[in-house]
């Protein structure tokens, strides 16, 4: 949890300016997860967060944040659902800033968890389509994604 936020803040602001000074040509940013699906431990808000960078980032890690669990779960619905939500807000604070957003990584496990290459990635399959399909209709805020997988 992040405890010294307002030291936190300042090494953003300094470490920003610093890269800036050095090359002015390309674009800051932090690799921040946002205040995920626990803001009160991860203690991070992603307008105040990003007040020194050029652009806002985000992750979004449905199982990492208990919104769905590979091992019961049956269809995506409720992930995307809540990682919909999540992104909205993060939308809604990165246009209130007039900086874009990029998703910088989302993702499931294979069905059922699975690390096996033999594994189906039906659900994995369609909670991509959706939040690709998303994600799309989100522009020009949203302005790049990475998806992860293992």
């Amino acid at each position: 949890a992040l405890k010294k936020k307002n030291a936190y803040k300042a090494w953003i602001r300094q470490a920003s300016r610093f890269i800036k000074s050095l090359d002015c040509l390309h674009l800051v940013t932090l690799g921040s997860e946002g205040a995920t699906a626990f803001p009160n431990y991860v203690n991070n808000n992603v307008q105040s967060d990003h007040e020194d960078v050029d652009f806002v980032t985000l992750h979004v890690w449905p199982q990492n944040y208990l919104w769905y669990n590979p091992m019961t779960d049956r269809d995506v619905g409720q992930a995307f659902s809540q990682s919909k939500a999540y992104i909205e807000a993060a939308l809604n604070a990165s246009a209130g800033m007039d900086k874009p957003l990029v998703i910088e990584e989302f993702g499931i496990a294979r069905d059922l968890g699975s690390h096996s290459t033999a594994t189906s990635t039906n659900l994995r399959d369609t909670y991509f389509k959706q939040m690709c399909t998303f994600l799309a209709s989100t522009k020009p805020q949203t302005s790049g994604l990475n998806f992860w997988s293992w």
